[in-house]
């Protein structure tokens, strides 16, 4: 009984033990969650600026598209 009880009592202790590493470990960002980080914004502001010029582009051709079919529509006049 009295081995049961203190084996009870280790890993109760051990339980508590993890838990608080646990806990203390996920409270601060480490070198690797701060670069991580760093990757997703990068990678989050080449995105926008990509699809930013695809938009830009796409409005350009869109113009240019016109410009040509209002001169092949003067040209056959």
């Amino acid at each position: 009984m009295r081995y049961t009880k203190s084996l009870f009592t280790l890993f109760f202790c051990l339980f508590v033990a993890t838990s608080a590493v646990s806990l203390v470990g996920c409270s601060s960002d480490g070198p690797a969650e701060k670069a991580g980080a760093k990757v997703d914004q990068a990678v989050e502001s080449a995105t926008e600026a990509t699809e930013q010029a695809v938009e830009q582009t796409s409005e350009h051709v869109e113009e240019m598209v016109d410009e040509v079919k209002d001169t092949a529509d003067h040209a056959t006049e």
